[in-house]
């Protein structure tokens, strides 16, 4: 039995790169401490990984019977999502925006 549980977040409004300094922190730690460090960041990102990584302790404790306690974050990983807004500017200039996908993965 695989004990393996994930979480995604699509398309979020946010640049990968600004998600990605948020998720090279929290990899590897126990999932509880990775919330809460996570907490105390003042960031957008943060409170997009945050939301994500309390999903994925929620499908823990409901779907696995798995206690919180012992999780740990093996993973949590950023992609490019798609481009969606794509921006005239003068000059025949155009501006393409990036969006973040946001994969979250916890084992015990």
């Amino acid at each position: 039995m695989s004990t393996d549980v994930k979480s995604l977040t699509r398309n979020a409004r946010m640049s990968p790169k600004k998600v990605r300094e948020i998720t090279r922190v929290i990899q590897g730690m126990p999932a509880t401490e990775a919330l809460d460090m996570v907490n105390l960041i003042p960031r957008k990102s943060a409170r997009l990984v945050a939301k994500t990584l309390k999903s994925a302790i929620a499908n823990a404790e409901n779907n696995k019977n798995l206690s919180s306690d012992v999780l740990v974050v093996s993973s949590a990983v950023v992609e490019l999502g798609h481009r969606q807004g794509i921006r005239l500017e003068s000059m025949a200039t155009l501006t393409a925006y990036e969006w973040a996908q946001l994969y979250s993965s916890s084992a015990s």
